[in-house]
């Protein structure tokens, strides 16, 4: 089975991802999060069937750690994205080292670009997923 899926929302955040271990900065950066996501969904899924990816590339020395961002992101999606972040199935969050030769299989190259340049981290927001089924045709699942 090759998955094959296009996200139903890219959302671009200004900054690095920041830990749920951060001191003081929790209610700005949920309100930062939420600013950029309002701005590309114009309303919250229904599905049970929501997997996300976060997408940062990792400072040289400081970096948080990939299970400490997930949490504020997600609570920084409920009523946005979706209604209850029961509804996510699957989360994935890739730090990518600047200085690493990195392999990305049919990867966005343009993404890619804008993570190395700008300082920006992506979310990326699927709904269900596209699978190609036996003989390579493509099936779907988007309940």
């Amino acid at each position: 089975m090759t998955l094959k899926r296009r996200p139903v929302f890219r959302i671009w955040v200004p900054g690095i991802p920041k830990s749920s271990q951060s001191r003081g900065v929790k209610t700005k950066y949920i309100k930062l999060i939420q600013e950029a996501t309002r701005k590309q969904v114009p309303y919250p899924i229904k599905s049970g069937r929501i997997d996300i990816e976060i997408f940062f590339v990792a400072s040289r020395t400081i970096r948080a750690d990939v299970d400490n961002i997930i949490k504020p992101i997600l609570d920084s999606l409920v009523n946005i994205v979706y209604f209850d972040d029961n509804q996510v199935r699957s989360i994935r969050a890739v730090a990518i080292p600047p200085d690493d030769i990195m392999s990305f299989h049919n990867a966005n190259l343009e993404a890619l670009d804008r993570l190395y340049k700008s300082n920006e981290f992506l979310i990326d927001i699927y709904h269900g997923i596209g699978i190609l089924g036996p003989g390579g045709k493509p099936g779907t699942d988007t309940h």
